[in-house]
C-alpha cells in the first residue's frame, strides 16, 4: 500500500490472537479461518486440532466459508471450552463494493452453537488497543485510530477513550455518523494527486 513500515510494527487480530493463544497456553484448537489464517497459525506452533478434539475454537475471516465450514465449527463450538473471534465486523468495503464480514461467520456460528464468545480480540473489543499502548508503552491519549465502520472501528476508539479518524472509502457511513460524538468534514479531494 506503499506505507513504509516494518513487520514488527503491523499488528493484526490474527496476530494478537496467536499470541493470546501462546500467552494463555491454549491447545487443541481448531481455526475456522481462511488457509492463509491456519498456515499463519501453524507457522507459530499453535497446537491445532480437528473439530471432533477441539477444546478452543478460534473464528477468523474467510471468504471461503461456506456450510460444510459452519458445519464443522458449530461441531467445534459444541464442544469447546473457549470461543474466540478475531472481529465482529458485519461488513468490511472492498473495491467492489460491501462484502459481508467475519461477524457474519461469528453470527451463524454462535447462533447454531447457542454459545457466545468467551474472548473477543479485534474491534470493537479494545484488547488490541491495550495491548499496544502495553507494547510501545504509551497512553490512550496518544493513540489516533483511523477507521471506515462507525460500528467497528470507531465505536473502539471510543470505548477505549482514544481520538479516532472515520475515513468514508465507500461513500455508505454518512447515514450512520450522527451517533458520533464529534465530526469534521474533510475534502480528500484536494489532496489527491
Amino acid at each position: 500500500m506503499g506505507i513504509a513500515c516494518e513487520d514488527d510494527e503491523l499488528i493484526s487480530s490474527i496476530g494478537m490472537m496467536v499470541d493470546y493463544l501462546k500467552n494463555h497456553s491454549m491447545k487443541k484448537v481448531y481455526v475456522c479461518g481462511s488457509d492463509e489464517v491456519i498456515d499463519y497459525c501453524k507457522f507459530n506452533k499453535i497446537d491445532l486440532c480437528g473439530e471432533n478434539e477441539c477444546e478452543n475454537l478460534v473464528i477468523a475471516m474467510d471468504k471461503k466459508y461456506d456450510y460444510e465450514k459452519m458445519t464443522r465449527a458449530v461441531r467445534a463450538a459444541l464442544r469447546a471450552d473457549s470461543i474466540l473471534i478475531c472481529n465482529q465486523d458485519a461488513l468490511f468495503p472492498t473495491e467492489d463494493g460491501l462484502c459481508p464480514g467475519c461477524g457474519a461467520m461469528v453470527s451463524s456460528i454462535l447462533f447454531c452453537s447457542n454459545r457466545k464468545a468467551n474472548v473477543i480480540i479485534g474491534k470493537p473489543s479494545t484488547y488490541m488497543l491495550e495491548q499496544v499502548c502495553e507494547k510501545y508503552g504509551c497512553d490512550k491519549a496518544d493513540l489516533l485510530v483511523i477507521g471506515d465502520t462507525p460500528d467497528s472501528d470507531i465505536k473502539m476508539a471510543n470505548d477505549f477513550g482514544c481520538k479516532s479518524l472515520l475515513v468514508d472509502t465507500s461513500g455508505t457511513v454518512a447515514g450512520s455518523i450522527r451517533g458520533l460524538k464529534e465530526t469534521i468534514p474533510w475534502d480528500w479531494s484536494k489532496f489527491s494527486g
